[in-house]
């Protein structure tokens, strides 16, 4: 009797192999293309956040201001913002550092303190400066600084996060010549 060996023996098993191979490739490429864009997405909501936290911390800050007038040494800065019971505050006291790119007299310059304003999952740090310019005009120029942050912890009140792997800081600083 006559048994005919093939010479295609296994073939198919490798068509399977190849083609499971180029389907868990296309897979695995889809896959990480939708993990970077999750990380990217991720990252563009949380800078938003963090600018809305800023643009927030400014209006707030302009709005206190106008309601306390100039600043005089130990006078108080209430920020009454959206409701915020009791409002976060800071005194106002010399002080010797200020903004970069800003002119201050150094004898004339009051500052607060970093003031922690909570907003929900994110919060703003704003600094106030006023003083006279260093120049001959000796203007009156007012610094108002806010610092928007993405994320803020209810259980850590007064911080707002400043290093992580999701954390986002936004800066807006206004500076008003009188």
């Amino acid at each position: 009797m006559y048994t005919k060996t093939s010479q295609t023996r296994g073939y198919t098993l490798l068509f399977a192999i190849i083609v499971s191979s180029i389907v868990l490739s296309v897979a695995a490429f889809i896959l990480e293309i939708s993990r970077k864009q999750f990380i990217l997405s991720t990252a563009s909501r949380d800078s938003t956040v963090a600018i809305y936290a800023a643009d927030t911390g400014i209006q707030c800050a302009v709005k206190a201001y106008a309601a306390v007038g100039q600043a005089a040494p130990g006078s108080s800065f209430p920020i009454e913002c959206r409701g915020i019971n009791p409002a976060p505050s800071g005194t106002f006291a010399a002080s010797v550092s200020y903004p970069n790119g800003v002119n201050f007299n150094p004898a004339t310059v009051l500052a607060t303190p970093p003031i922690i304003v909570p907003l929900g999952s994110s919060c703003a740090k704003i600094q106030v400066w006023e003083g006279n310019e260093l120049s001959a005009s000796a203007g009156h120029i007012i610094v108002i600084r806010s610092s928007g942050y993405n994320l803020y912890d209810p259980n850590n009140p007064g911080v707002c996060p400043e290093q992580g792997p999701r954390d986002e800081e936004r800066v807006i600083q206004l500076v008003e010549h009188d």
